[in-house]
């Protein structure tokens, strides 16, 4: 896996952003964790720095996918209105 930008903690909010902006409450948010870590976790909190980095993957994919459902068909926009999928810098 190559070097992440971004600090640890920068990582660690941006995972709880994606959390929110998908509506996840905690309780969601820790049975998603379980299940794409295959982890008895009890907290964001307690994620090392792999997990986090795992999480950030699986929500930015998902996002990515449920952009390009829902821009199906969609003319291009080129003034910047609609929003694309996440940019992530590695």
């Amino acid at each position: 896996m190559g070097a992440k930008s971004g600090s640890a903690e920068a990582r660690r909010r941006k995972l709880f952003q994606y959390a929110d902006e998908l509506g996840l409450d905690r309780d969601e948010r820790i049975e998603v964790a379980r299940a794409l870590l295959w982890r008895d976790i009890t907290s964001f909190s307690s994620l090392d720095e792999a997990q986090v980095d795992r999480l950030l993957d699986a929500f930015e994919g998902y996002i990515l996918i449920q952009w390009t459902i829902t821009n199906r068909g969609a003319p291009p926009s080129g003034d910047g209105s609609t929003l694309g999928p996440p940019r992530r810098r590695r």
